[in-house]
């Protein structure tokens, strides 16, 4: 094999007195061409090798960033029939790279000469292009912060599990949350933390805040702590029994994830039997995306729905929420022999059924 391809390269230049060299890594990369001569890109165009590895001990792949500085030394070859090198295109200077900047040698080899046979460069039409080089990483000597060593694992974080023991410790706890004959100690700082309606509460000036208790008298132990759970670990685990009511109380105190959680709970287990009091819940708290599945719900089962006393009766208390439906007749002509004997046995008011008509009406006008 050629001399040349052989020989070490051992310089790099440390003529920059601010800057120790920190790891100096040596590679070659041979990239293959087929069928060269049929290549269509023109004089200036590129073509991209695949991704190649250099390393040192370990193999790794290599990116640049404005952290790091980088040296190169390279030399560029053209591999015969006999793999050796020809066309060598050894730069001596040092290269600086950085991110997005790269190196090249712009007259490298004549085409003519490279297609000619003759010159023994093309195997079976197929140029093939040796890469060798140094690649030194520089750091400031006034850098005082070593690299983070490669060997150091980093655990996962223990935060909500952390808390999570602290919920269920009464441990430093310096409020009680009261849920009829149930009490529950906690934190002033995490519930303050967490929910708006906590940190005004405990900065009123009531009697109530200054006991250091807090009653809630509309919910049940269950959802109480299952928001005091979230408050604490950020988590929730199944909601599914009581994910309605932990949206009602999401929302009394302004935990907004949570009652997005509670929303996609609901959204994904609708059924005939709910989907009715879910669509309410939808409307009374502001719950778009949840209001939105009920109502294509609703479509899609409007046939069976249309048949059902309950439904009768949710369009006489929801006359509003039916403006969102375009749905077939079904849902609306179905309802005004029930509308006329439910006037006259007193289930609703005269109200309810001018409120009904209106709509009926506005309906009825649009599938002309």
């Amino acid at each position: 094999m050629d001399q040349k391809r052989k020989r070490e390269i051992n310089d790099i230049s440390t003529d920059d007195s601010h800057n120790i060299i920190r790891k100096i890594y040596r590679f070659s990369f041979v990239y293959s061409i087929q069928k060269f001569s049929l290549r269509t890109e023109k004089t200036g165009e590129s073509l991209t090798s695949p991704t190649f590895v250099t390393g040192w001990k370990k193999r790794s792949e290599w990116c640049l960033n404005e952290t790091k500085k980088l040296r190169a030394f390279l030399r560029f070859s053209i591999l015969n029939e006999k793999e050796d090198e020809e066309n060598v295109v050894d730069d001596r200077k040092v290269v600086y790279f950085d991110k997005n900047n790269g190196f090249g040698i712009p007259k490298f080899i004549k085409k003519d000469f490279l297609l000619d046979k003759s010159n023994g460069l093309l195997v079976n039409d197929k140029l093939t292009i040796l890469f060798t080089g140094v690649i030194a990483f520089y750091k400031s000597d006034n850098q005082n912060n070593p690299e983070t060593p490669k060997q150091v694992t980093i655990p996962q974080s223990k935060l909500s599990l952390d808390y999570g023991d602290m919920f269920d410790s009464p441990l430093f706890t310096d409020c009680i949350i009261k849920i009829g004959d149930t009490e529950i100690k906690v934190h002033k700082a995490v519930l303050a933390a967490r929910s708006p309606v906590f940190y005004d509460t405990f900065n009123t000036t009531l009697e109530k805040s200054q006991t250091n208790i807090i009653e809630i008298e509309d919910f049940r132990v269950e959802v109480v702590r299952e928001m005091l759970k979230y408050i604490y670990t950020d988590e929730v685990s199944n909601i599914q029994n009581m994910a309605s009511e932990v949206l009602v109380i999401a929302d009394k105190y302004k935990l907004d994830r949570l009652k997005a959680i509670s929303e996609y709970s609901l959204g994904n287990s609708l059924t005939t039997e709910n989907v009715l009091e879910c669509l309410a819940l939808s409307d009374n708290y502001s719950t778009e995306s949840l209001k939105d599945c009920c109502l294509e719900f609703i479509l899609e089962n409007a046939g069976w729905l249309a048949r059902t006393k309950k439904w009768k009766k949710f369009v006489l208390a929801h006359p509003l929420l039916l403006e969102r439906l375009n749905c077939d007749d079904s849902l609306f002509f179905s309802l005004p022999i029930f509308l006329n004997t439910s006037l006259l046995t007193k289930e609703i008011s005269v109200n309810q059924v001018n409120t009904w008509f209106f709509l009926f009406l506005y309906k009825s006008q649009s599938f002309k």
